[in-house]
């Protein structure tokens, strides 16, 4: 069944990430591929990707993800993770506060229409915000 191929690619693809190999979970995914996140206009390019996954890793001591949800028909697989760590290093400019994490994040993956198998496309929905409050960041906003 291709959708249960790439829940595997996704899934292989994570769980190198989660071992330090950001190299091996870049190889999921096309050299021209792009990341939407909502609310910018122009989509990440993969060399994006990877400044955005090492600048976490950086700055996360224990980063990983972990699995909530991961399915997928033909060329479509759908995430859920929950992405813990603990803030040790610097991480958008805000001193490392110790102070651990834990953010839900989802996450839709397009293959590529070849066999290649790779990711051409995702779609990557979260609260950013949330990760910024759990490291004690302010981000605007009244205070209640």
């Amino acid at each position: 069944m291709t959708g249960n191929r790439h829940v595997e690619a996704i899934r292989a693809a994570v769980h190198a990430l989660n071992g330090a190999d950001v190299d091996g979970y870049l190889r999921a995914f096309t050299p021209t591929s792009l990341r939407w996140v909502p609310g910018i206009d122009e989509p990440f390019p993969i060399s994006v990707i990877a400044q955005n996954i090492n600048a976490l890793r950086d700055a996360f001591t224990g980063f990983h993800l972990h699995e909530d949800l991961l399915f997928g028909e033909g060329r479509h697989v759908c995430a859920r993770w929950r992405m813990v760590g603990t803030h040790t290093g610097e991480y958008f400019g805000i001193a490392a506060s110790g102070r651990a994490i834990s953010v839900e994040h989802c996450e839709i993956y397009e293959f590529d229409r070849d066999e290649g198998g790779l990711v051409a496309t995702t779609w990557s929905y979260g609260d950013p915000a949330a990760l910024f409050h759990q490291i004690g960041a302010h981000t605007g906003g009244n205070a209640s």
